[in-house]
């Protein structure tokens, strides 16, 4: 049986800038394309019938995602039970539908979407194996491991991975439409946490846009500013008051923002936008 007592939380990445690379023993790493879907951590018994599929927060979301049932798991999975760490994703509508399925809870909407235009677990990780804790054991362990268990299929799916030439898999991931890639380092465990043993390498893109107004701020922060592409968060003190300044001296319409981003919604709009600096 998967152990009841594991504080089960995904283990998190550490930022990489690509300048950074060249600092990197390219040997000493896994590298995975990054998935930009809806992080998930399968427990699956077979033995007693649980069955959960936790996201970031621990919530379960498996009445959401109805696809995945025992059922249907078991012509995959080769073990009585296992604890599986990944991305819930779809190659053929995109992170935006993936998030609209995140958020359903019409159980008629959720059915229907489950059987018409399912979605793919895609698996880069096994943290528990026939209730043997694996979390401990290197990630190279860790990944035979998985690919002695998991069959690949529509349903769900290993994440391959490779060993050095980090910038021409990096290129190679962003030229076949995913978002990045994870560094993994050789020899590390699973850890609950934030750790330095993986690594998040994306591409930082730049936007210039006209600015048009600011919302109203909510709380705990400055608010946001309205432009023609999208609006921008993370603001700070010093950028309203910047703001104000330039619509007082310039006036609305007439001075621009430069964002960074990180890629493009599926109707073109920047994801994730950050002020980087006025354009007047």
């Amino acid at each position: 049986m998967v152990a009841k007592k594991m504080n089960i939380k995904p283990m998190l990445c550490d930022k990489l800038r690509i300048e950074e690379v060249d600092s990197l023993n390219e040997n000493d790493y896994f590298s995975q394309v990054k998935i930009d879907g809806n992080r998930a951590i399968f427990v699956i018994d077979f033995t007693s019938g649980v069955f959960k599929i936790l996201n970031r927060d621990g919530k379960d979301k498996k009445d959401v995602f109805k696809e995945f049932n025992l059922d249907k798991l078991r012509d995959y999975i080769d073990a009585d039970n296992c604890i599986l760490d990944g991305e819930i994703y779809s190659d053929k509508f995109g992170f935006d539908y993936v998030q609209e399925r995140s958020h359903l809870s019409n159980q008629f909407s959720i059915r229907m979407l489950s059987e018409t235009k399912p979605l793919c677990f895609n698996i880069f990780d096994i943290i528990n194996l026939n209730g043997i804790d694996l979390t401990n054991y290197p990630i190279e362990q860790r990944m035979a491991r998985l690919s002695e268990v998991v069959i690949d299929s529509s349903l769900i799916k290993r994440i391959d991975y490779n060993i050095g030439n980090i910038k021409n898999e990096f290129k190679r991931a962003l030229d076949n439409g995913f978002e990045g890639l994870i560094l993994k380092r050789i020899g590390s465990p699973y850890e609950f946490k934030r750790s330095s043993s993986w690594l998040k390498l994306k591409p930082k893109l730049d936007m210039t846009c006209v600015v048009l107004g600011w919302n109203e701020k909510k709380k705990g922060s400055y608010g946001s500013m309205k432009t023609d592409k999208c609006d921008v968060g993370l603001l700070n003190f010093t950028n309203k008051k910047e703001y104000d300044e330039l619509v007082s001296n310039v006036g609305l319409g007439s001075f621009k923002v430069e964002i960074e981003y990180q890629t493009t919604t599926k109707d073109g709009k920047p994801r994730f936008p950050i002020f980087k600096r006025w354009v007047v």
